[in-house]
């Protein structure tokens, strides 16, 4: 109810910042556990990002950084992919039940008619 704001240090500021980047790119794939792990792939990048419990990492062929977090910034980086994962979830949901609409709508005209 009376949940604190969460102030990130400057590094996790930019840690986010790469986050929020590559969620931004539709071509981002997103994947997850039941741990509520999160896996970020841009494949025209080669760059990956893990987020778990323990902290994130962020790597392509040429790097690997390997950072630990206090748990306040893992949960605003997790939060940040859920946002975005519920997101394109809804607008699949709805383009699938819109199609299931029009195709409702056109056999009730083919049987009236």
């Amino acid at each position: 109810m009376f949940k604190r704001k969460v102030v990130l240090t400057e590094d996790e500021k930019l840690t986010l910042d790469v986050i929020t980047g590559m969620l931004a790119k539709k071509e981002c794939v997103i994947e997850s556990t039941e741990l509520s792990d999160y896996l970020l792939s841009l494949e025209s990048l080669q760059y990956f990002l893990s987020v778990d419990s323990f902290g994130v990492k962020i790597s392509n062929h040429d790097f690997i950084i390997v950072k630990n977090y206090r748990s306040d910034a893992l949960d605003t980086f997790k939060k940040a992919i859920l946002e975005e994962t519920t997101h394109r979830v809804d607008l699949k949901r709805k383009s699938i039940f819109k199609n299931e609409l029009d195709l409702l709508v056109k056999l009730c005209q083919k049987i009236n008619n």
